[in-house]
């Protein structure tokens, strides 16, 4: 009887544990990740439009670029987080490089970078693109 109890409490404590931190933990989408760099509440059903992953094993430098598609009230409740953490109005400022200065042609929204690193150029970008209910989410390591 003592070995069920402490077995049940065992599988209640991953799985708490599991739920409380499941977006740390595989499997590794690219919604997850999405949602990590931009801290923003994007759904794990958000349609993946392009995911480019390219990661040096050698030095571990490398880049991924996210695009997302979100539905009207996912795209709701996303655009009113951004504008709560600060994120700015198009177009982008700063001089970065990579697909997101081409993404925000045309879009209408709001962005947010986050130069990790001014020397080697390290960043996150995140584009939120009213004109198609999308986010864009590059993250870079040199």
């Amino acid at each position: 009887m003592k070995i069920v109890v402490i077995i049940c409490l065992i599988v209640v404590v991953v799985g708490s544990i599991y739920l409380m931190f499941q977006d740390h933990l595989p499997p590794r989408t690219p919604q997850k990740i999405a949602r990590l760099l931009s801290q923003l509440p994007i759904n794990r059903s958000a349609n993946v439009k392009i995911f480019e992953d390219q990661w040096s094993e050698f030095n571990g430098n490398g880049a991924s670029y996210i695009v997302l598609e979100l539905d009207k009230n996912n795209f709701e409740n996303v655009n009113q987080a951004a504008r709560e953490l600060g994120y700015r109005p198009l177009p982008i400022a700063e001089n970065i490089y990579g697909p997101l200065k081409d993404y925000m042609i045309d879009k209408q929204g709001v962005y947010r970078v986050l130069i990790d690193d001014e020397e080697s150029m390290s960043f996150t970008g995140v584009v939120l693109s009213e004109t198609d209910h999308s986010v864009a989410v590059y993250f870079a390591v040199n």
